[in-house]
This record gives C-alpha cells, structure tokens and sequence, in this order.
C-alpha cells in the first residue's frame, strides 16, 4: 500500500436532518460526519455545539473546479478545514472545466478540449492544493456521462494518482455507473483501479436513468452493492466508509445497522 493505513474503518454518513433525529434516538451507529464545502465555518461550529459526541469530516468535492482563482479556493478549504476532524482533503477527479458538468448534465455540447490539457490542468491544480495543506489529498472517482466516459476510465484515475502521489476515494455508486459507461463488467473495472490507494469509501444506490444507463442516484442501496462492497473490503482497509444517502431515515438507519455488521 501507498501508506499505512488504519487497522480499523470508521463508519460515517451524510449530515441531513434525518440523520439528527436518529442521533436523538441513539439508533445511529455512526463515528463521524461527512459535510460539505458549502458548510460555513460558523455552521460547522453549530454542528459541533449541537452534536458534541461526534467528530466531522469535509468532502471537498468540486471545490477546486469551481473557480478560476484556485487560491481564493484554497483559502476558504484551509478555513473549513480547521475547524473540522477532517483526515483528508478529498477531492473530485474532474476533467471539467468550471461550468462544463451543468451543461454535460442536460446533454448540451461543450467546447471539446483534448483529454490531456483537461488531465494536465487537474494535476497542477492538486499539486497545488497539496503543497497548500499538512495532510493527505484524496481523489474521488467519477461516474463521467455516457458521452463523455473518459473521466471514469480506470487507467486514467490510476495515471492522475501516480502524477501526483495522491490515494482513492473509492465511489462505488461512481463506479458502477461508470463501468456502465464504459461498457465494463464491474468488477473488472474496479480491478483495474488502484485498489492500493483505497483510504476512504463512498457507498450508495445507483439507478437506470436517461439512455438506459445508471446513474449516480444516491439512493438506497440495493443487493448488489452489498455485494460489490462486500468484495472491495475483502481487498482493501479504507480508513472511513462512508454512506452518501440522506433521504429517508428509515433506509438510512436500515444501512448503517448494515454496514456497521459488514466493518466489524
């Protein structure tokens, strides 16, 4: 492995006011949190106040792809991040340019970039953001669109690792729609990752959407990802796994009981 890893996983979810109502009734086998960048720092300090027992983590996300100015970016993560439990700086393995994913969504075209101007941007932006914080720079996978699959291909996650040094976030919805995508059996595509690298995982229910093809849907999750994620623990040791659900509490508590038996 790329570095020592914890000899046990935490078990965390999405922050959403289902979830607040389940800690008050003691039925949420959680360790942590998982928020947003669009959290304030006040609003993670209120968090705190009100759910003290609990340690939270930031999901960066998009962040670094949203504005041109990477380093108004890095100071509003750098502010977040401190007030925060957060291990990781985690980020989006995105070929997008700023605006690119909204309109990709609706199926509308964008300027065609080549791959490696897109690639090469995203390297130098973790660099970066790497050089920008004392802690570890995780990359998340992304499910891509099926016209537009290169940014789940599984050798190009591996070569934008290796660039720049970085370990996985580990989507399984992401993965599952992307092998979709690219026509790949699952398994197969997850194999080709750099299961090495694997510090946190994220799990959720994907589901066939437009063009007959899956989605990342973030619902419930159903048999088949139990067993996908069965099969990933077997071969990796993440630090943190975490359930990206929010809608429902009664699917939420359902999981977590779940999963909470899968890492024990």
């Amino acid at each position: 492995m790329s570095k020592q890893m914890k000899s046990y996983t935490e078990l965390a979810t999405s922050m959403c006011p289902a979830l607040e109502e389940l800690i008050a009734e003691g039925d949420a086998p959680i360790d942590r949190i998982e928020i947003g960048p669009w959290f304030t720092v006040e609003a993670i300090q209120d968090l705190y106040q009100r759910l003290p027992d609990l340690k939270f983590h930031l999901h960066d996300g998009d962040i670094h792809n949203t504005y041109g100015n990477l380093n108004s970016v890095i100071e509003i993560m750098q502010a977040q991040h401190t007030v925060t439990d957060s291990p990781f700086v985690s980020l989006h393995i995105t070929l997008m340019f700023p605006g690119m994913v909204r309109i990709r969504k609706y199926g509308l075209p964008v300027p065609r970039l080549p791959h490696s101007v897109m690639q090469q941007r995203l390297i130098r932006r973790i660099h970066q953001i790497k050089d920008a914080f004392d802690k570890l720079v995780i990359l998340e996978n992304l499910p891509g669109f099926p016209k537009f699959p290169i940014e789940a291909d599984p050798q190009r996650i591996k070569i934008i690792c290796d660039a720049t040094d970085c370990d996985m976030l580990l989507d399984l919805g992401h993965a599952r729609c992307g092998a979709d995508n690219l026509d790949m059996d699952i398994y197969e595509y997850l194999s080709q990752l750099p299961l090495e690298r694997v510090r946190q995982i994220h799990t959720h229910g994907a589901r066939v959407g437009r063009w007959n093809k899956l989605e990342d849907a973030h619902e419930p999750m159903q048999a088949i990802d139990y067993e996908i994620l069965s099969w990933l623990l077997e071969r990796t040791q993440p630090d943190i796994l975490t359930l990206e659900y929010w809608k429902d509490k009664e699917a939420i508590r359902t999981q977590l009981h779940r999963l909470r038996e899968m890492i024990s």
